[in-house]
């Protein structure tokens, strides 16, 4: 305790040194949220492909190396984004993924039925892109709420 003033309070002190562990605390459900949404995308993709690969009949329309690939990029990018404080970087590439996933939800709910191995299959695949857009619309809620409006009522 040497050295240690009463009253320091090494919480505030540490908000104020790491601002993005406020931050971090802020998004974590989001995260969480978007880390599920990824795992699934690569498991369903690398599924699809495997499939593909063994000339059995796909599950879905699609089956891509890109997701395999991307996703685990995407989600490395977005847990920097959180470490480093990166909010704005953070909200526009929630987005982004949030706004393909509702996408991938459209196209499996309005697609052809033929595309699909069974309708189980083009439930559970647009259910997990619905989890995708579903952490998009947590993570602009928790941002708008997280927001400060100052109203000048002179």
């Amino acid at each position: 305790m040497a050295g240690r003033s009463i009253g320091h309070n090494t919480a505030i002190d540490n908000k104020r040194a790491n601002p993005s562990m406020t931050l971090q605390k802020k998004y974590v459900s989001v995260f969480r949220l978007q880390l599920i949404y990824g795992l699934l995308c690569i498991v369903w993709n690398a599924y699809g492909l495997w499939l593909s690969y063994s000339d059995a009949p796909p599950v879905g329309p699609t089956a891509s190396w890109g997701v395999v690939i991307g996703a685990p990029v995407i989600l490395v990018l977005l847990f920097i984004c959180l470490v480093r404080g990166l909010e704005a970087v953070f909200a526009l590439l929630s987005t982004a993924v949030g706004l393909l996933a509702a996408s991938r939800v459209y196209a499996a709910l309005s697609g052809s039925a033929e595309q699909w191995n069974s309708v189980a299959w083009q439930l559970l695949g647009g259910g997990i892109n619905v989890i995708g857009a579903l952490s998009a619309m947590l993570m602009v809620y928790v941002y708008l709420n997280s927001q400060t409006v100052n109203v000048d009522r002179s």
